[in-house]
């Protein structure tokens, strides 16, 4: 029995040590000014994350008709990650993120007439994931998440929840019907923590399985994230 457990630990770190920082990482993200912006006003950013086996690119311009913005700037984070990536320990995934694109997000303050009060994060499926978890773990800097077709995993901390709160942030959960049983249930926990918490937020499900949203949910959830 002892020799058993050994074994399967041996296997745990073994594996946990296989997961590597994807060379992805090593790129910066694109910024993208999007419309004709006046000099010496401020634009939202919508920082996008890439799904598994997709990239951030795809997805913007799968929303990119919906949103409700005349001018505005668009962080297109790099990859197109493997499971391997980020598995078996996604906190991992994350921090790595977390890394790469609070030093873009740096460098857009710095150099580009970005609003600090209007930083969002949407994704799609592992982007989803990780804009929930970014969300919690920065909710100084974010001011919402559209999060779609995610487990959403992450667990809001107190001190996160109370800055949220605070700034009045926005989250908008969508997910298909006939989606995974343990995204739905995932999805579900994550929109009910975020009430709970009193943090704005919404769920809506839509007639469809592991898919990007109609175009009405998603002109829904955008005029919700990211109206005055």
């Amino acid at each position: 029995m002892r020799l058993s457990v050994f074994f399967v630990a041996t296997l745990w770190v073994a594996s946990a040590h296989a997961q590597e920082r994807p060379a992805f990482f090593d790129t910066p993200s694109e910024l993208v000014p999007v419309g004709a912006m006046t000099p010496g006003e401020t634009y939202p950013l919508l920082v996008v994350l890439p799904p598994t086996n997709g990239t951030s690119r795809r997805v913007f311009e799968d929303l990119r008709g919906q949103v409700p913005l005349d001018a505005y700037y668009v962080l297109l984070t790099p990859g197109q990650p493997q499971r391997s990536d980020y598995l078996p320990r996604f906190s991992r995934y994350v921090e790595w993120a977390q890394e790469r694109i609070n030093a873009d997000v740096d460098a857009a303050l710095a150099s580009h007439a970005v609003d600090p009060e209007q930083i969002f994060l949407l994704g799609f499926s592992l982007g989803g994931d990780t804009s929930w978890a970014l969300l919690l773990r920065n909710p100084e800097r974010y001011r919402g998440a559209l999060v779609m077709g995610s487990r959403s995993s992450a667990r809001p901390r107190r001190r996160a929840s109370e800055t949220l709160r605070r700034r009045r942030a926005r989250v908008f959960f969508t997910m298909g019907r006939s989606d995974d049983e343990v995204r739905q249930r995932g999805i579900a926990r994550a929109h009910e923590r975020a009430t709970e918490a009193s943090l704005e937020a919404r769920l809506v499900e839509f007639s469809g399985g592991h898919q990007l949203p109609p175009a009405d949910v998603l002109s829904g959830g955008l005029r919700f994230l990211l109206r005055p």
